[in-house]
């Protein structure tokens, strides 16, 4: 009878773990997330870059863009579907030009350049900071 308590007791800790990380993620604690605020970016240093993209990366290593400049890293282009559901735009590619703007903030104490406009188009929630594209296929375009 313990180990039955005692293993619906562990669940519900996980579950209420992966609840708890959700509504984080959603941006729902007030800024009090472990992963950072979304918000946050805006107190970040302003970037404007165009360039060449060089690479895409997996699941969010970044974009590789070649400037007039040299080469950058950006962060939060977003996924393909929402390029061409919700912006009704082809999903770059490697040797497309690529103008974004955002904020350089640092996480962790890693610095990112984060994306809140990709081709003249809102990828993020100008007020929040939150992705447009969070909340997956299901939710849509927000």
């Amino acid at each position: 009878m313990k180990r039955k308590q005692l293993i619906i007791v562990v669940a519900g800790i996980i579950v209420l773990g992966f609840v708890s990380l959700g509504f984080c993620r959603g941006g729902n604690f007030g800024g009090n997330c472990p992963h950072g605020n979304p918000a946050s970016i805006f107190d970040g240093e302003p970037f404007s870059y165009e360039g060449v993209v060089e690479r895409i990366g997996f699941h969010g290593s970044g974009v590789t863009l070649v400037t007039d400049d040299g080469t950058v890293a950006v962060y939060g282009i977003g996924p393909y579907w929402f390029w061409e559901e919700c912006l009704g735009s082809d999903y770059p590619r490697a040797g497309d030009t690529l103008e974004v703007t955002g904020y350089t903030v640092s996480f962790n104490g890693i610095e990112r350049n984060v994306i809140v406009t990709a081709n003249g188009e809102t990828v993020r929630n100008t007020e929040t900071g939150v992705p447009l594209w969070r909340g997956g296929r299901r939710l849509g375009c927000q």
